[in-house]
């Protein structure tokens, strides 16, 4: 008998058969709760009947599964009809599953038991209406068991209720679309109540047209509305979007990689290649290699270097060592190799303890980069004879206390900094070192501490520690960075520029803090010091930067002319030797010509008033001195009478 025929005539007959099972099952459902509504718990006079009624359920609900059974056992046969032929015929050619949309419609008789607050605990019946609908978010074409998952929203009601329900369907199909499966489990609430419930349906898929779109569907079992309700007899349909898709007929063909070498195009052999299909299946050949696959697919086609021959190109000029083909028949493709002179080079590999600078021999593994072939493995100092121009990678392993924690010539202070890959540009020997601290020691550099500075005196020297701390704010003894030193103050109004520390390289002997010192010749409030290493940086407190010891005076203006009825002022400023002001301090003036006129100080200020005499063409000298710890400085004036 042909499959699709056979399939819906036991569909029909399980249709049927359900039919009768749910109603016997709600009947016998519905009478049991009845006989528990007077409050005998269950040991009534009917206590035989009842017990009868759950045989012939029983029954009923075995006659199902026995067709429930049959079905899923003739979905997965094969006879001999030409259905069967023309599936093999086909190859993948068979529709698969590809819904984007779903829509769940449903009927059935709804068994509810009310409780003490609606109905007394009677058993009432009432017609269930279920309307589901959603997008699928996955769906698998792959194997005999189709299926998509949606996220379905919809509403059930029964016994004058409407409950919204939030659920997954899951809605899987036989290979050849005509018998299925759909689950469907969630929550049910209504919008006026915070409780919720659970909701349970599961169906049989019947698929009686082919075309893919429209399901009939049969109850396996009563659905469960939570506590409220048990529901048989649920008949309906399912619709799904888009839901057939037939792949295009794939043939096999023959995927030839071939080497050669790029200068004279003679042909290579025994170069591997790696061979991956759309599913990720890895498969390694020797060239040259003759790989069997299908059209209409894609595939990824990589090659490795070996020894001194070198991935060049491809024949089609692409220079990336792997690259995508699309097959459409039988294919060959061409990597081309370049020879790399015949020079050795070496790889030596060094362990240093960062704490106290000792050697230590960890163990190294030396692979090829190009495929991660294991070269060579060994304690360090590890020696590898390798090829000029190729390229290695190089990882270290931490043992006991000693935690990897970077490399000589930079890189990362991560576990994952470990592996670096090497290229040996030229013959003779490439050395690479790796620093590993102790791991119960300091951990990476986490920050600088910058001692406190008190209050400075212009052009005076200074001392300040700087400290390298790790996350823990401990001492990071096996600090070797390379700091700057940098301050926000500027030179002095005399252009005397600051004396700073240069660049400085801690040492072992350091211990993680070293001092510094330091000169600074601009009188300023808010001077900061700051500290870095490209990666951290730290600024010290602010302090201050007071003017030297008294050095000069000067008045200004340092000539005036002043005709007779008027006056001049002029003012006094004291100075150190980097030509900050000095304030505060008391000047004492002289006029040493008082013919010329009269000199009056102005009290609390550095500033005095000539007033000229009635004499045109008199002149005199005016000093102005101060005094300041011990040391004495004076300037002066000319003044002139118009």
């Amino acid at each position: 008998m042909n499959k699709n025929v056979a399939t819906m005539v036991v569909a029909v007959a399980l249709a049927a058969a359900l039919a009768m099972s749910v109603l016997a099952g709600a009947a016998a459902t519905s009478a049991a709760w009845a006989d528990n509504d007077d409050g005998s718990g269950g040991h009534s006079s009917e206590g035989k009947g009842e017990k009868k009624k759950k045989q012939q359920q029983q029954q009923e609900h075995n006659r199902v599964a026995a067709f429930i059974k049959e079905i899923r056992q003739e979905s997965r046969g094969d006879d001999d009809g030409d259905d069967s032929d023309e599936e093999k015929a086909g190859g993948n050619s068979s529709p698969i599953l590809l819904a984007n949309a779903v829509k769940i419609s449903a009927k059935g008789l709804a068994v509810v038991k009310g409780n003490g607050g609606n109905g007394g605990g009677k058993v009432e019946t009432s017609d269930a209406v279920l309307a589901l609908s959603g997008s699928v978010f996955k769906s698998d074409g792959n194997g005999n068991n189709r299926h998509a998952r949606a996220f379905l929203t919809g509403t059930l009601e029964f016994g004058g209720d409407r409950y919204t329900v939030r659920a997954d369907g899951n809605i899987r199909v036989n290979d050849r679309m005509d018998l299925g499966q759909v689950n469907i489990s969630g929550r049910m609430f209504k919008e006026t109540e915070r409780n919720d419930y659970g909701f349970q349906m599961k169906a049989l898929a019947i698929q009686p047209s082919q075309n893919g779109s429209v399901w009939k569907l049969v109850g396996e079992q009563p659905a469960h509305a939570g506590r409220l309700a048990k529901i048989y007899a649920v008949v309906g349909e399912a619709r799904l979007e888009g839901t057939l898709q037939t792949p295009p007929a794939t043939q096999a063909a023959v995927l030839t990689v071939r080497s050669a070498d790029s200068a004279s195009g003679s042909e290579l052999t025994g170069m591997y290649v790696n061979v991956k299909d759309g599913n990720s299946n890895n498969s390694g050949y020797y060239t040259p290699a003759a790989v069997s696959v299908r059209t209409g697919s894609t595939y990824v086609v990589s090659v490795s270097d070996f020894s001194n021959r070198v991935f060049d190109r491809w024949e089609d000029g692409s220079t990336s060592r792997s690259r995508v083909v699309a097959v459409s028949g039988n294919v060959t493709v061409t990597a081309y190799y370049r020879t790399l002179a015949a020079q050795g080079a070496t790889l030596t590999v060094n362990a240093i303890a960062q704490d106290d600078g000792s050697v230590l021999h960890m163990w190294t593994t030396i692979r090829r980069s190009s495929d991660g072939a294991k070269l060579q493995s060994g304690y360090t100092p590890l020696n590898f004879a390798g090829s000029q121009g190729a390229t290695y990678t190089v990882t270290v392993s931490d043992y006991g206390d000693r935690v990897f924690d970077r490399w000589g010539d930079g890189g990362s202070s991560t576990a994952a900094g470990r592996t670096r890959t090497v290229t040996l540009d030229s013959a003779g020997t490439t050395a690479v070192t790796a620093y590993f601290r102790s791991a119960s020691g300091p951990g990476p550099l986490d920050r600088f501490v910058v001692s406190q500075i008190g209050n400075q005196v212009a052009g005076g020297e200074f001392s300040f520690t700087v400290t390298a701390l790790d996350a823990g704010g401990r001492v990071k003894t096996d600090y070797a960075g390379t700091v700057a030193i940098t301050t926000n103050n500027g030179p002095s109004p005399a252009g005397h520029a600051n004396v700073l520390p240069a660049a400085y390289t801690f040492t072992l002997a350091d211990a993680g803090s070293h001092t510094f010192k330091a000169r600074l010749f601009n009188a300023r409030s808010d001077t900061t010091i700051t500290v870095s290493d490209n990666a951290k940086s730290a600024t010290s407190n602010a302090f201050s930067v007071a003017p030297a010891a008294l050095a000069s005076v000067s008045v200004s203006p340092a000539t005036a002319t002043v005709s007779v009825g008027n006056s001049a002022t002029l003012t006094a400023v004291a100075r150190d030797a980097y030509g900050n002001q000095l304030t505060g301090l008391a000047f004492a003036w002289s006029l040493l010509n008082p013919a010329a006129g009269t000199l009056g100080v102005m009290p609390g200020t550095a500033s005095a008033v000539f007033t000229p005499a009635a004499t045109p063409g008199a002149s005199s000298t005016v000093n102005a001195s101060a005094s300041a710890g011990g040391l004495t400085a004076s300037g002066s004036a000319t003044v002139s009478v118009s």
